[in-house]
This record gives C-alpha cells, structure tokens and sequence, in this order.
C-alpha cells in the first residue's frame, strides 16, 4: 500500500487537466476499459475512487447533479484520472457507455 500511495502523490503532482468525453467499459462496478482520442486503454487497477458532492458550503447546496463519482487508473502506458457524472456505475455494463447512461470524462492524465 505504501508504494501505490506514493505512486498516486507523484501522479497528482504531475497530472494534465483535459476535460473530454470518453467512453467507459465497466464490470463489477469498476471501470474495466476505456476508448479515449480512438485509442483503447485497457485499466489494469483502480488505484483510488472518491466521490464529488460539489459545492457543500455555498448556499443553497449543490444539486444531485454536480455529483460525480472519481476514479484513479492504472492503464497500459498511462495513469489517468476519469468520472462520471451521478451514482456508481452499475455491476455490468461490457459494452462502452454511452448517451443511454450518463457520460464518462477524462479528467486528468499523468504527464
């Protein structure tokens, strides 16, 4: 555990912000794979998972909406940082999401 976390530390330092639509394969709730700029990543570990409730402090509170859920992986040339707008992903979903579910962004990339 002591080497992921030092691993995520050195990622969040060093990570580009990028903001864009990609499509997500998830399996047991977890991301599985990803399509990103027609390339495919296949995600070999979720190294961290956190959830965004937006703006709790403003007044009046933030709506369901800007929840999104946070998920830190480990993909074949790349660590890269996704979400997706919502609740949790459901336990199957083997094909890519799309308009049909809520959509998925590329947040961050290790550079």
């Amino acid at each position: 555990h002591r080497a992921t976390r030092a691993l995520v530390h050195e990622a969040q330092t060093r990570m580009k912000l990028y903001m864009e639509p990609i499509e997500v394969t998830i399996s047991n709730g977890l991301p599985t794979a990803l399509r990103w700029r027609n390339r495919h990543y296949r995600v070999h570990s979720v190294l961290e998972q956190w959830t965004y409730r937006g703006r709790w402090w403003t007044d009046p509170p933030a709506l369901e909406g800007d929840r999104r859920t946070y998920y830190r992986v480990l993909c074949d040339k790349a660590q890269l940082e996704i979400f997706r707008r919502g609740g949790s992903p459901q336990k199957e979903e083997p094909r890519p999401s799309r308009a049909a579910s809520p959509p998925w962004t590329l947040s961050r990339a290790l550079d």
